[in-house]
């Protein structure tokens, strides 16, 4: 049993490169994932570490919306007996997102910038000075033109200086 859901955005309200709202909390979109994820493949526990969410689902396509990405839901297997499922031998909850999502997040957790334990003192700095003090992502080129829109998104190229410490 593989079930897909996830709030996407209607495509006349998609405005901006990560194709995504925010319609709750936006630390919980943060750390949703921090667990990592449990399902049962072939009868067998699967773990995927958080720091492989976004790069361990896979992508399904739709002749209406393109193709979504999804990845795992965090841990599946207390559902398992609740539903009655246990003859099951997959079952593997997921959420869908536009691709660029995932690929966005993946930079982002790859540059330890999703951790509730690293704290990084940002005062007066712009996200370009930030991420050319070290925070930039470990080994991993931001050549992808989607990656770059991603980061110019989220201010990557503003010379606006940052107030706080970013936690």
């Amino acid at each position: 049993l593989r079930s897909h859901c996830g709030g996407l955005i209607a495509p006349e309200s998609d405005t901006n490169a990560w194709h995504y709202k925010i319609s709750w909390s936006p630390r919980n979109i943060v750390t949703a994932g921090s667990a990592g994820a449990v399902y049962r493949k072939h009868k067998e526990a699967v773990q995927v570490p958080y720091q492989q969410i976004f790069s361990s689902g896979g992508k399904i396509d739709f002749p209406s919306l393109g193709s979504l990405s999804y990845y795992p839901n965090r841990d599946s297997l207390s559902y398992i007996s609740l539903y009655g499922l246990q003859k099951t031998n997959d079952f593997i909850p997921t959420t869908f997102r536009y691709s660029d999502f995932c690929s966005g997040w993946q930079l982002l957790i790859e540059a330890g910038l999703c951790s509730n334990e690293s704290q990084f003192d940002t005062d007066r700095l712009t996200i370009t000075e930030f991420l050319q003090k070290g925070f930039s992502p470990n080994n991993t080129p931001v050549d992808s033109f989607i990656i770059i829109q991603l980061l110019q998104e989220l201010g990557r190229f503003d010379n606006q200086p940052l107030t706080k410490i970013f936690v």
